[in-house]
């Protein structure tokens, strides 16, 4: 796996996407979740103030508030777009 990238494929990728990352991350650092963020097209990154590695579990409640947001946020025209491409 050394070496190996998904980067190239990623502007390829047409669904919305939430990137969420903890700012403290010492394993993945959060360089990582801004580079996915440029890379994939619609693409939303939110980043968890003082979260480390297991910011799921140490800051559940933002992260489930943000993901929630994401998840309930009104269709946008991108993901209209895609829909109706899909289902021609």
């Amino acid at each position: 796996m050394l070496g190996w990238t998904s980067l190239p494929a990623l502007p390829f990728m047409q669904k919305e996407t939430l990137i969420m990352m903890g700012d403290d991350d010492q394993i993945v650092l959060p360089i990582n979740g801004r580079i996915l963020a440029s890379a994939i097209p619609n693409s939303r990154l939110e980043m968890i103030a003082g979260g480390g590695h297991l910011f799921l579990l140490t800051h559940a409640d933002e992260s489930i508030a943000r993901l929630r947001e994401f998840l309930d946020a009104p269709e946008t025209e991108a993901e209209a777009g895609r829909v109706k491409a899909v289902a021609a």
